[in-house]
C-alpha cells in the first residue's frame, strides 16, 4: 500500500512521529500557505491566502473576502477571492487527476450551525473561476461574516478516474458550469 499521506515519519512509514516531506514549499524553514505549493499554485487577488493553522493540519482555512449577513435557514454563496492560478501537470502522478476539497470547519457548525450546503465542495483542476463556499445557516439566528473571517477548509486531493466517457473535453464556464 503506498502512503498518500503529505506527512511520513523519517521511516518513511505512515506511524510515529510526523514530518512534512520535503517537496512541501516551504520560506525560513516553515510550510508556506497553500498558495505555492508546487502541484498546485492559487491566486488570492491581494486577499487572504488559505493557511494552515498548525505544522500537521490537513486542510488550510479559506478567508471570506467579503462581509456578508447569512439569514436563518439560508445558504448564500460566499466569496473568497482565491483561484486556481494554474496546475503544474508535471507532477501530477500518472493516472490521478489533481482536485481542492473544501469542507466545513467543525467550530462554525458545532457553536453556530454554519455548515457547507453540498456537504464537500470539490473543485476540479481546470476551475479557474474564484472559488465560492456554500454556505448554509441551519440555526435559526442570523449569522455575521465578516471579510477575513475562516469559513471553511481546503485540501490537495489527488483521484483516480474510473474507465468512463467523457462528455466534453474542455471547461466552458465557472461556479455550477458543468450543469446540474
Amino acid at each position: 500500500m503506498v502512503n498518500s499521506s503529505p506527512f511520513v515519519n523519517k521511516t518513511g512509514s505512515a506511524r510515529g512521529h510526523w514530518q512534512p516531506l520535503p517537496e512541501l514549499a516551504r520560506a525560513n524553514g516553515h510550510v508556506q500557505p497553500f498558495v505555492k505549493n508546487k502541484m498546485f499554485e492559487l491566486d488570492y487577488n491581494n486577499t487572504y491566502p488559505p493557511t494552515y493553522m498548525t505544522k500537521a493540519s490537513a486542510a488550510a482555512d479559506l478567508r471570506a473576502s467579503e462581509s456578508v449577513t447569512l439569514p436563518a435557514h439560508k445558504h448564500y454563496p460566499v466569496a473568497t477571492g482565491v483561484r486556481i492560478k494554474s496546475v503544474d501537470w508535471s507532477l501530477v502522478p500518472d493516472g490521478s487527476l489533481p482536485n481542492l476539497l473544501v469542507r466545513a470547519r467543525s467550530g462554525l457548525a458545532s457553536k453556530h450551525g454554519i455548515t457547507l450546503l453540498n456537504g464537500v465542495g470539490l473543485i476540479d483542476a481546470d476551475y479557474r473561476d474564484e472559488i465560492k463556499v456554500l454556505l448554509w445557516n441551519t440555526s435559526d439566528k442570523d449569522f455575521a461574516i465578516v471579510a477575513g473571517d475562516r469559513i471553511a477548509q481546503i485540501s490537495l486531493c489527488l483521484n483516480c478516474r474510473l474507465p468512463l466517457p467523457c462528455k466534453q473535453s474542455e471547461r466552458a464556464g465557472g461556479f455550477g458550469s458543468t450543469g446540474v
